[in-house]
């Protein structure tokens, strides 16, 4: 008996996905200013969704 566990090459970006976001919401964030809001978390929710929208970008691309 012979069990075959093939894995796709859409996992990767689903992992890079998975892990960019996980960076986003898992930094907890710094001491504000003074102002009351920080833009940090917002920076980096915009960078991890670049670069989750290339990585699926590429995968479309090539497949």
């Amino acid at each position: 008996m012979n069990i075959t566990v093939t894995l796709q090459w859409w996992l990767l970006p689903l992992v890079t996905t998975i892990v960019l976001f996980t960076w986003t919401f898992a930094t907890p964030p710094e001491p504000s200013s003074g102002y009351g809001f920080d833009l940090m978390p917002l920076i980096r929710f915009g960078i991890s969704a670049i670069i989750s929208l290339a990585a699926w970008l590429i995968w479309a691309l090539l497949t």
